[in-house]
């Protein structure tokens, strides 16, 4: 669908399917075809440098977010706005580590004797699925099957349904690798308490499409750029969050590899893979989630953008008296804010105030009125053409369909405590407006 088509979706079109979903990868398949792919958990982590090795193939000497700005090696050139650029100092392209080089480089790879495992996307859809209600507590059908000893782990101690048990026919990762289309059709076809749930028919409709891809024996650690080793300006340094999960998961399966080829394998080793395999997940899970999706996540920053200097976010409610359509009333904190310098300005050059009290009478402005404030922003709506300040307004739902809204400021609040701005409840449409019980509010 062109962009064309998607800007002039209506209101009423607003459940045009427009969601394009990715195609899951086959991750050996992946594996295989990367030229530099190395598994870091093939030896016994004993040596102090395999153990280096295997730190710095995890994690970035990036300091955090620094390392995605695009840079030269030296730092002399930087910025979106140099990349490709050739440092007259150091001579190599301005580049970004995320951007240039996003290969997997480094894999985990599980040992043969323990069997392939579901592929972590695999896994979240047929977990979820597969979790069912008893005695008021959620219980996965998934788990059960794949740990032979979750009834027995105190941490993981659940209980199972008396009417699924006749449909277990093997448990652990190698048994359900084995009899993977047996358990798909009991709880898709077979078993009432999954067959009988709505997404039924999508996953049978994901399972014809990538049951190819359901196992893998290849995992691979996501770039290592997304997990820096900061410090605190001295010698003391800090590992990632979601690095020590990865590492723990490396390590702990690094011993079982070496106790099965010791020839060590025993009834616990089905238990060790799962918790390995849960701790794999939840370096995903969390990763994905927080890191690159979350509110402070890297698509958010660096892909979706973040919210321009002078902007603001706040609660929307309708004009109280009668004004213009296109007039919006700004609630005190954000205008003083919002025009920090232009206050500034006025109180040195107009009012003939020091740097140093001007700083402060604008500090205590943010959080009580002051009138000499209020007085410098009246005289800057005067001084603007047409005696207002221009503003670009968007709001949901009207941002899924590419809209702003050029408004503008005459008139603003002198109450901190009211953090509300007002607009014409007219330019809104009915179903984004609603009574609270004390006045009508627009959703923001």
């Amino acid at each position: 669908m062109d962009v064309k088509n998607i800007l002039s979706i209506t209101p009423e079109q607003e459940n045009v399917d427009l969601v394009r979903n990715p195609k899951l990868i086959d991750l050996d398949s992946l594996y295989s075809n990367s030229s530099n792919a190395r598994v870091i958990n093939s030896s016994f982590l004993t040596g102090k440098t395999l153990s280096e090795d295997t730190v710095r193939a995890i994690n970035s000497s990036t300091d955090g977010d620094l390392g995605f700005v695009p840079t030269c090696e030296c730092g002399r050139t930087h910025g979106v706005s140099k990349v490709g650029a050739v440092c007259p100092d150091c001579g190599t392209v301005c580049s970004s580590l995320f951007i240039d080089k996003l290969e997997h480089v480094s894999w985990i790879s599980i040992p043969d004797e323990m069997g392939p495992v579901l592929h972590p996307i695999w896994y979240t859809i047929l977990k979820k699925f597969t979790t069912i209600k008893l005695n008021k507590k959620d219980i996965s059908l998934l788990d059960f099957v794949l740990n032979p000893e979750l009834e027995k782990d105190k941490d993981y101690r659940i209980g199972i349904p008396e009417d699924f048990m006749p449909f277990v026919v093997g448990r652990g990762f190698k048994e359900f690798y084995e009899n993977a289309d047996y358990y798909l059709d009991v709880w898709l076809n077979k078993y009432t308490s999954t067959a009988t749930k709505s997404s039924a028919d999508e996953i049978k409709q994901f399972c014809a499409k990538y049951r190819s891809c359901m196992f893998c024996s290849k995992m691979p650690i996501l770039h290592n750029s997304l997990h820096p080793i900061t410090d605190n300006g001295a010698t003391l340094k800090y590992m990632d969050p979601t690095s020590r999960d990865i590492l723990t998961a490396v390590i702990d399966l690094s011993v079982e590899s070496f106790k099965l080829r010791s020839g060590k394998k025993n009834l616990h080793t089905d238990r060790a893979l799962f918790k390995i395999y849960k701790t794999i997940i939840s370096y995903y899970d969390s990763l994905v989630r927080a890191k690159l999706n979350g509110k402070k996540g890297i698509l958010r920053k660096h892909v979706f953008g973040s919210r321009i200097h002078y902007g603001f976010r706040t609660v929307v409610r309708p004009h109280t008296s009668a004004m213009p359509m296109d007039e919006i009333v700004l609630p005190w904190c954000i205008i003083v804010n919002c025009l920090k310098l232009i206050i500034l300005n006025f109180l040195v050059n107009k009012y003939e105030k020091t740097v140093d009290d001007a700083v402060n009478i604008f500090y205590n402005a943010l959080t009580k009125y002051d009138p000499l404030v209020e007085k410098c922003l009246r005289d800057y709506i005067e001084e603007t053409p047409k005696h207002k300040i221009p503003i670009m307004l968007g709001r949901n739902p009207t941002l899924n369909y590419g809209s702003m809204m050029l408004l503008y400021v005459r008139n603003f609040k002198t109450n901190p405590a009211d953090e509300t701005l007002e607009i014409n409840a007219s330019i809104v449409a009915n179903a984004n407006i609603d009574f609270d019980g004390m006045y009508i509010c627009c959703r923001h």
